[in-house]
């Protein structure tokens, strides 16, 4: 068996691991046992490759069930867990730039001494930019979880945990941001506007992405 192979058996498993915990969300204490029970026949039959092969993929299974253990603890144990539902007023600067749509507008923030970040959905006008340091005010929303999809899983992913629609927003200073990242926005919307006059929107819209 080649060291390719191999290394395809144990990322195969280890995916496998992810999906078999993201269906039957095992316990810590059962994944530890079964990680437990993996290293015996590695300690023990070492010697024999078949064998070793099985039993890291055996490991590498349990390892990515224990992996999406850690990512589901870190969802329900998240910063802002204990204040979904509730009003909330804080300041922070805006971490991305804004995405525009047809009626609205939504952009990042992370508040001071949280770990992880909100998504303000609100509305197009007035234009916010990123750097903007803004006072915000609104209900603490937990991301939606559909019967075949997780929007929550998805945004925790980006490290986005908590949703925000339409709230009070004052802006305080503006240009907070990293130099570089807002040159870099900046130029991103000189193409895009360059793009858009150049060609008709619904191609433009294909080729920004």
């Amino acid at each position: 068996m080649t060291k390719s192979k191999i290394f395809l058996y144990l990322c195969l498993s280890f995916i496998a691991g992810i999906s078999f915990g993201l269906i039957f969300q095992i316990s810590q204490l059962l994944i530890l046992g079964f990680l437990i029970f993996a290293l015996i026949p590695i300690s023990v039959f070492w010697k024999y490759k078949r064998i070793a092969v099985f039993s890291f993929c055996l490991l590498f299974f349990i390892l990515g069930m224990w992996r999406y253990y850690l990512f589901q603890l870190k969802i329900e144990n998240n910063d802002f867990e204990n204040y979904i539902n509730q009003d909330v007023v804080f300041e922070s600067i805006i971490t991305n730039q804004p995405v525009l749509k047809e009626k609205s507008q939504q952009f990042e923030v992370q508040p001071d001494n949280f770990n992880g970040k909100i998504i303000i959905t609100t509305s197009k006008y007035p234009e916010y930019e990123y750097g903007d340091k803004v006072k915000i005010a609104g209900k603490l929303e937990d991301p939606p979880i559909f019967e075949d999809f997780s929007y929550k899983d998805y945004l925790a992913r980006k490290g986005v945990y908590a949703l925000i629609f339409f709230p009070e927003i004052g802006l305080l200073e503006k240009d907070f941001g990293n130099g570089i990242v807002k040159t870099l926005f900046s130029i991103k919307n000189s193409l895009k506007q360059s793009l858009n006059r150049i060609i008709p929107l619904p191609q433009s819209a294909l080729l920004e992405g």
